[in-house]
C-alpha cells in the first residue's frame, strides 16, 4: 500500500547557526516577558542568507524580481531530479546526465550540518553552471552552506549571475539526509518570507513523500 507522508527539509533558525564567513549572525531577542509584561514577545534581526534560504534575482541583478513578485505557486515544484554526487570539502561539484522537463535539481553532497568541514563547503563552477541552465530548471538546491566556496568568492558570483540571470532559484543550506531510496520524493514546497524588496529569504521547505 502506498503511504504519503510529508518531511521537513530545512534547518531551525537561531542565533548561534553556522554561517557563511562574513555573514552578520541573526539576532533574537526577548521583548517582553510574562513575568513584567503579562506576554512574551520576540523582535527578531535575520539576515537573509542565513540557514535554509532562497536566493531570487534580484540579489545579483538590478533589474531582477524581488520575492514579493513571486506567488506560492512558483516555490512548489513536482518534478524533482535528486543528484547525489561524491565530492570531498572544497572540492568542485561535477555534474552530468541530467534530465530535461524537471524543475527543480536537488544536489545531495552529504557536507551538510554535522560534518566537520561544513564550513568549507563544495563548490559550482562556471561550466557547470551553464551547463545547468541548457535543461528546464527553475530552481537548484543543494544540503551543503552555499554552492559557492569561501575561498573562490569570484566563482561563486559569477555561478549566481549565471544561474539567477535565467531565473534559476538557489536554494541552500537544505537538510537532506532523510532522502532515501526508499522514499519518492515526489512534490518540494518551498515558504519564503513575502517581505517587500528582499532580495533572497530564509523559508521552511517541506517535501511530500511516496513509500511503499
Amino acid at each position: 500500500m502506498e503511504v504519503l507522508e510529508y518531511t521537513r527539509l530545512s534547518y531551525d533558525l537561531g542565533d548561534q547557526d553556522p554561517i557563511f564567513p562574513g555573514n552578520p549572525r541573526n539576532k533574537i531577542v526577548e521583548t517582553n516577558t510574562i513575568d513584567k509584561d503579562g506576554f512574551v514577545a520576540h523582535k527578531l534581526e535575520l539576515f537573509t542568507h542565513n540557514g535554509t534560504h532562497i536566493d531570487l534575482p534580484s540579489h545579483y541583478l538590478k533589474t531582477g524580481k524581488d520575492v514579493t513578485a513571486y506567488n506560492i505557486n512558483d516555490f512548489i515544484f513536482k518534478k524533482i531530479l535528486l543528484k547525489k554526487v561524491d565530492v570531498k570539502p572544497g572540492g568542485k561539484i561535477e555534474i552530468s546526465n541530467l534530465e530535461k522537463e524537471k524543475d527543480l535539481l536537488l544536489i545531495k553532497t552529504d557536507l551538510s550540518r554535522g560534518n566537520e568541514d561544513y564550513l568549507n563547503p563544495p563548490f559550482i563552477d562556471e561550466e557547470t553552471a551553464k551547463y545547468i541552465v541548457g535543461f528546464d530548471f527553475k530552481c537548484l538546491g543543494i544540503d551543503c552552506l552555499s554552492v559557492s566556496n569561501p575561498n573562490h568568492i569570484k566563482i561563486g558570483e559569477r555561478v549566481h549571475k549565471i544561474l539567477l540571470k535565467n531565473d534559476i532559484f538557489i536554494l541552500e543550506d537544505l537538510n537532506l539526509s532523510d532522502l532515501d531510496s526508499n522514499r519518492k520524493l515526489f512534490r518540494l514546497y518551498v515558504i519564503p518570507f513575502f517581505i517587500k524588496g528582499i532580495e533572497s529569504s530564509p523559508c521552511t521547505v517541506f517535501g511530500k513523500f511516496k513509500q511503499g
